[in-house]
């Protein structure tokens, strides 16, 4: 019999179902791939061209002479006058969907089949894919006779996603996302090995405590007089709305396995939502609370919506195949893409045209680290820990 070849699995609705006979969750795998699109557009069809002056400088890039804006900038030019980026709305459909994803995962398997799993499915994929952007940057900034800002240890700390512990600047400016990430699976296994994650009670003393954090360390230096608030715990503090956040996907999950009534779910969404709120009023930027606060809350009634007329949804093979590739896509497509941009609009200066090919370039890069570097070290993933694989189990929210 023949193989199928890795396209067609990726496009196969083989994918969409668990085991014979459980339901569908067709609808997270649908809103993965609506979140991959949406970041991508946001920083490659949006940023770039809005506010190229300050995204060149990450980039390594001179600013680009461009005289007038695209046109299909000025249809979706309402969302950012009502502050609601479609950047921050897809990594917050990308954190619910974590959020959602992850119990099947840490119930089925405990914390260190768990942990070892996940490494294995988002650091090989994220070191060879930061290693591109690195040397994207590298050759710009040689190019540019622009000096970079980063050295060795920056590079390790960045690859190792731990850039918060040993203080440097992000060099691709989007693993802030995979930190978080990393921070919700090692909260998790926290929280599994004191109580457990079904319980109202133990999230919602976490996300207290998160909230307490983050206002503590943020503005409430004079109250800790005498400590010592070193620059890890500081982060750290900034992780708490995004970590509460996360909480809410797994009300979700809990609410999908009727192991939570409605009553409880609908009652623990607004609590946690409430300390997600809280934690944003700490924030120093009055846009930056308009932008996460409006754009995450559109994500949930999005995600709530989706949710309940989950059964509608039916398996669509182009959307699948941004999901399944949404990781990758997501790891290298922001300063490398700008570098692409850059060098395309000097020969040929139609932003949309730019925006198209430069899309398409990264989504056939995008594949090819998918099937050569995440499906092989996913499979090692599940070798190591002897679990069967279900794919639409795994998703991760920048994956």
């Amino acid at each position: 019999m023949t193989q199928p070849s890795p396209l067609q699995r990726l496009t196969s609705s083989a994918s969409f179902v668990l085991n014979p006979g459980e339901e569908r969750i067709w609808f997270a795998q649908m809103l993965r791939g609506i979140a991959a699109l949406c970041v991508v557009w946001f920083h490659l069809a949006e940023v770039y061209w809005k506010d190229n002056a300050f995204v060149s400088k990450p980039a390594y890039l001179p600013p680009i002479d461009l005289t007038s804006r695209p046109l299909y900038l000025y249809a979706t030019g309402w969302l950012g006058h009502n502050r609601i980026e479609l950047g921050d709305y897809g990594v917050a459909l990308f954190f619910l969907i974590s959020g959602f994803v992850i119990p099947f995962s840490i119930f089925k398997m405990g914390n260190v089949k768990f942990f070892i799993r996940r490494c294995l499915r988002i650091y090989p994929t994220y070191i060879v894919g930061m290693s591109f952007t690195t040397l994207v940057l590298i050759l710009e900034s040689h190019l540019n006779q622009i000096p970079l800002n980063f050295d060795l240890f920056g590079y390790l700390a960045n690859a190792t996603l731990l850039y918060d512990v040993f203080p440097h600047m992000t060099i691709d400016g989007i693993n802030w996302t995979l930190i978080i990430e990393m921070r919700f699976y090692l909260l998790c296994m926290l929280i599994m090995s004191i109580s457990s994650l079904r319980s109202p009670a133990t999230l919602g003393i976490v996300s207290l405590l998160l909230c307490l954090s983050n206002f503590l360390l943020l503005h409430g230096k004079t109250v800790l007089a005498g400590v010592n608030l070193v620059y890890t715990a500081t982060v750290i503090a900034h992780y708490s709305p995004y970590l509460i956040f996360m909480l809410i996907g797994v009300c979700f999950h809990h609410l999908f396995q009727g192991s939570w009534s409605p009553l409880l779910f609908g009652a623990m969404v607004a609590l946690l939502m409430l300390f997600f709120y809280a934690c944003c009023s700490t924030l120093t930027s009055g846009q930056w609370i308009h932008r996460l606060t409006r754009g995450y809350t559109l994500a949930l009634a999005t995600f709530s919506l989706i949710y309940a007329y989950r059964a509608r949804f039916k398996p669509n093979a182009v959307l699948n195949f941004f999901a399944e590739i949404s990781f990758p896509l997501y790891v290298i497509h922001h300063f490398a893409g700008y570098a692409l941009m850059h060098l395309l609009f000097q020969i040929q200066p139609y932003s949309l045209l730019v925006f198209t090919e430069t899309f398409a370039v990264f989504v056939f890069l995008s594949y090819l680290l998918h099937v050569y570097i995440e499906v092989p070290s996913n499979r090692l993933g599940h070798l190591l820990t002897k679990e069967k694989s279900h794919p639409n189990l795994i998703l991760n929210p920048t994956s």
